[in-house]
């Protein structure tokens, strides 16, 4: 073959060859504008306000047996929202209302777990609003709403039991959790009196699920009776069985 006609079909390979990879260029940057225009049109269609559930959401399935808006007696207003975000399949807020009063807790993630992990109203007291909820395989949690002047939402995890007319919980300390070698406490919260204590015990409980140290709770108005059966702490063998009753003043 001559060699000009060589060399001619070389340029036109090399010519080929930068065609094609001005095009593939030219392709992928009008893709990546289009995938730019499309996610701030997506982001632009959130309103970012917190908005009542749609329920005839498909991604919202079985919620509606959970997130339940309510008036209580003292004539509150419960409502169960989420925020019209990037949020909106995966947090949800409870929102207590009265008058001039309001509290919202904001629930993170918690559209991604099981259902029964969301928070549902049992019941009130003169100061405050109840509601449980499941905070893992074997752990029970009761969030509280405060109807002070202030209003406000506190989670008790690791509940052993709770009684709404006498306004009592007691729950596991995240002390036993972190040093469960050596320590087992519980707090027992009178939502009444505004007060905490915590009671605490030589003795350990062994097992992982650490509100089976407790075998008895029995509420009075005036006292609490707590019966545990826990371990010796020296020998981890022993079973030591104590009742312990505790005043409310």
């Amino acid at each position: 073959m001559p060699i000009a006609s060589v060399v001619s079909s070389n340029i036109m390979k090399k010519n080929n060859y930068i065609l094609f990879l001005l095009l593939g260029l030219l392709i992928s940057c009008h893709e990546t504008q289009n995938n730019h225009t499309a996610k701030t049109l997506h982001q632009d269609s959130y309103s970012g306000k917190i908005i009542p559930i749609n329920f005839s959401d498909s991604n919202y399935m079985e919620l509606r047996l959970y997130a339940i808006d309510t008036i209580t007696k003292d004539n509150w207003k419960i409502q169960y929202l989420v925020k019209d975000d990037s949020t909106k399949y995966k947090d949800i807020y409870i929102e207590c209302s009265k008058e001039k009063y309001k509290g919202i807790f904001r629930f993170q993630d918690i559209l991604e777990m099981r259902r029964y992990f969301i928070p549902e109203y049992a019941g009130e007291t003169k100061t405050h609003i109840i509601f449980t909820h499941g905070c893992a395989t074997d752990c029970s949690g009761v969030l509280v709403f405060d109807k002070d002047s202030t209003p406000q939402f506190t989670d008790y995890l690791n509940v052993v039991d709770f009684n709404i007319n006498f306004g009592l919980i007691v729950y596991v300390s995240d002390n036993t959790y972190q040093h469960e070698e050596n320590t087992y406490e519980l707090v027992l919260v009178d939502l009444q009196n505004r007060k905490r204590k915590t009671i605490t015990y030589k003795d350990i409980c062994m097992n992982v699920y650490k509100p089976d140290g407790v075998d008895t709770i029995i509420f009075k108005p005036e006292q609490v009776t707590i019966k545990t059966k826990l371990v010796d702490a020296r020998t981890h063998m022993k079973e030591i069985t104590e009742t312990r009753i505790i005043q409310r003043n």
